[in-house]
């Protein structure tokens, strides 16, 4: 059993303890007074709306959406100039929904978790999409499927324990709360389309004999995606078949009752290529058809292949280039969209066979590419069409899943603006709404949780590795309160600027160095040295090593990607940036060892030097030990000490160390222990953690290709006898125009 599975089984057993010993062990902090947020009191927020050609919009309905609040969320309408204030707002993220009657809804994420002395937020210019005849706002998400650990979250069998999410005798109300934080963004669109990764069933008798995993939902939970605003769902893919041809036939049979529209799979190769959507939305015609790359899934088995056949073997419609032509060719004038399934799990670039399947689908008329399967976020790519770049969103991630290792968490939600004009279809816009998994359950970032998640999938998408296929990664950056692609470079702006910087040397290493972003879509466009150095580029892996709340939930200080106890939690009484830092206090009378720890394994790659490091504060505190573990899969490769900061009184203090991996890692646990103080209690502070592999070298004055997420920069074997040397970073930063 895996440490994240054993504390989900102790979960519900430790907060009923936790409970009974009062309100501040519950919360995980013993002490009120060190627990107590740096948000007590009100804030307020201003912010001006615009539509897409910058001119102000009055009369826009701005109401605050407060998940902890009661009924009655706050609610102006913006006046002159597009110009609003909202006053009164509790110091945690929330959503604002903004609505027009000439113009989409939007739900735009805003963090308010600011220190009491700063009183009030800008939220900045707000812009919405007018709605018009000939325009449609298609919305695309990643892996679905509300069954397994949904249902029965120990996995021992048995359905409707607590710490289960959907229960039997509620399935669609427990699925519509599963929603709750992402409802209004899935409706705000004219039409929503999920990858249905698994079977809709409520007769699970006919497993697939040859598969290590089989997937299904109940048709009442099912529901639960419709009145979220779901519209359609692709099932070609590998787990439509999990439950053989009855699995198939329950399928189709409670997709058409529950009023979704379902593409991707049928009886026979036949009926699946008649799936094809076909809607009319909003005077735009766009017609869709799911399709999967894989046929098997172990045994190569002709009677339990996963993909459909003439004349009677039921499953998904197989990706080939017969069918993928065929669906093109018939869909004529319309805005074609084929969503393929396929490539490799957890893989951050797509393979060779999807990279072809994208290329063709867009060469031969394809709109746009949606792809699914890596259970992880990819980047976005373009590929030349007839007559302008078409966009691939290579994979949104999971949306509804139950997975938890770490980069199976972060998801996200595809906006798409099609426009009819000059008798074609045109992609006007492409927004990507980050999201997170918590406890599987989706949830909408904001502030800097959805900066650094744009950033990556920008990184993604410039890092996509070159070809002669034709595939090249699209320009993606976070802009404000979204995360923005592009296929055209008319349609952005970057201003470069210089930063020098002075570096201490010792040893001929400066360590990590820095990137000092302004702002969410800054990025390292190049450096340049005085004196001869190896310039290595790092990446930060650790997401969540600032201890802040990036999701929009109304909660606070749940310190995503944590494992937190009554004497290892998030507290905001002693920080050293911005709202939140950890604590562990330890008392000298207790034996037990206070340790936090991070809560899933992090992505590394094993050949690459990581540098941890970090801040620490004590009062009275224990020596603190800070310790990395080493994993391939679920395997303990090695463990190495990272930093022991000694026991006593200090004020905020950076550690920093570097660790080599042992071969063939890919995956690390950090953890911070406090050991038995010497008196009284001991009270250690974490702050401002980072895991940073370096990942590649440049030479002074190359070129880097942005957008990017380098956060770091190391100088080694810097020329002998140089103490101190002279660098310049250049920032390119990026803006729509």
């Amino acid at each position: 059993m895996d440490c994240s599975t054993f504390v989900r089984r102790l979960g519900p057993l430790l907060l009923a303890i936790l409970t009974a010993l009062g309100p501040s062990a519950a919360r995980g902090a013993p002490e009120p007074t060190l627990a107590a947020a740096p948000g007590d009191g009100t804030v307020r927020l201003r912010g001006r709306v615009l539509d897409r050609a910058g001119r102000p919009l009055v009369g826009v309905t701005v109401e605050a959406v407060d998940f902890a609040a009661a009924a009655n969320q706050p609610r102006v309408v913006s006046g002159p100039e597009g110009r609003f204030t909202v006053s009164g707002l509790a110091r945690r993220s929330l959503l604002l929904r903004l609505s027009h009657g000439s113009h989409y809804t939007e739900l735009v994420p805003i963090d308010l978790q600011r220190p009491t002395r700063q009183g009030t937020v800008d939220a900045g210019a707000l812009t919405m999409t007018a709605r018009r005849p000939w325009r449609a706002r298609l919305m695309f998400v990643g892996d679905t499927m509300l069954g397994r650990r949904f249902v029965d979250d120990d996995q021992d069998g048995v359905e409707g324990e607590p710490g289960d999410l959907i229960r039997p005798e509620s399935r669609t109300a427990d699925a519509e709360r599963v929603l709750r934080f992402v409802r209004d963004a899935l409706a705000s669109a004219d039409y929503t389309v999920v990858n249905l990764e698994c079977v809709v069933t409520d007769r699970p008798g006919t497993p697939h004999p040859y598969k290590p995993y089989v997937l299904h939902s109940h048709p009442d939970a099912l529901k639960g995606l419709v009145n979220a605003g779901v519209d359609a769902v692709s099932s070609g893919n590998n787990h439509v078949f999990d439950f053989l041809a009855p699995g198939v036939a329950d399928t189709l049979e409670f997709l058409a009752a529950a009023g979704l529209d379902g593409t991707g799979a049928g009886i026979n190769e036949s009926q699946a290529r008649q799936t094809a959507i076909v809607r009319a939305v909003n005077d735009v015609d766009v017609v869709l058809l799911g399709l999967s790359q894989m046929r098997v899934d172990g045994l190569d088995h002709a009677t339990y292949r996963l993909v459909a056949e003439d004349p009677a073997k039921s499953g998904a419609l197989y990706a080939s280039a017969h069918n993928l032509g065929d669906f093109l060719a018939e869909a004529g004038e319309a805005f074609a969209v084929p969503m393929l399934h396929g490539g490799d799990e957890y893989a951050r670039y797509p393979t060779a066979a999807m990279r072809a399947l994208f290329v063709e689908a867009i060469e031969g008329g394809a709109g746009l590419v949606v792809a699914h399967h890596p259970h992880v976020l990819q980047g976005v790519a373009v590929v030349d069409g007839a007559d302008a770049p078409r966009f691939v969103l290579m994979s949104l991630g999971n949306f509804l899943f139950d997975q938890t290792t770490h980069d199976t968490v972060e998801s996200a939600i595809a906006v798409v603006d099609v426009d009819v004009r000059d008798g074609g279809h045109r992609v006007e816009r492409v927004e990507l709404i980050p999201v997170r998994l918590d406890g599987y359950v989706p949830r909408l970032l904001a502030g800097e949780a959805l900066a650094r998640v744009g950033r990556s999938i920008g990184h993604l998408s410039t890092t996509l590795p070159p070809a002669r296929d034709g595939l090249r990664g699209a320009v993606v950056f976070p802009s404000r309160h979204r995360v923005l692609a592009f296929a055209d470079p008319r349609h952005y702006a970057t201003t470069d600027t210089r930063e020098p910087v002075q570096l201490a040397v010792l040893g001929r290493d400066s360590g990590a160095v820095t990137f000092a972003r302004r702002g969410g879509a800054d990025n390292l466009a190049r450096v340049d040295t005085d004196v001869p150095a190896q310039i290595w580029l790092g990446r930060d892996l650790l997401d969540h090593g600032d201890f802040e709340d990036g999701d929009v939930d109304g909660q606070t200080g749940d310190a995503f990607g944590w494992e937190l106890s009554a004497s290892a939690f998030v507290q905001g009484r002693t920080v050293r940036h911005g709202a939140r830092a950890a604590a562990l206090r330890r008392s000298a009378a207790l034996d037990d060892t206070t340790s936090l720890v991070t809560r899933r394994r992090v992505p590394i790659d094993g050949d690459r030097p990581i540098t941890v490091r970090g801040y620490l504060r004590g009062e009275a505190a224990g020596a603190v030990v800070v310790r990395a573990r080493f994993f391939v899969d679920a395997e303990l490769l090695g463990e190495q000490v990272v930093f022991t900061q000694k026991a006593g009184n200090y004020d905020w203090a950076r550690f920093s160390a570097t660790v080599t991996p042992p071969a063939g890692a890919r995956g690390m646990h950090l953890s911070f222990r406090q050991d038995r103080p010497a008196r009284g209690t001991g009270v250690a502070f974490i702050d401002d953690v980072r895991a940073i592999q370096w990942e590649r070298t440049v030479r002074s004055g190359e070129a880097i290709p942005t957008p990017n997420k380098w956060d770091f920069v190391r100088f080694r074997d810097v020329a002998p006898d140089i103490t101190r040397m002279d660098a310049v970073f250049t920032h390119r930063r990026y803006a729509a125009r």
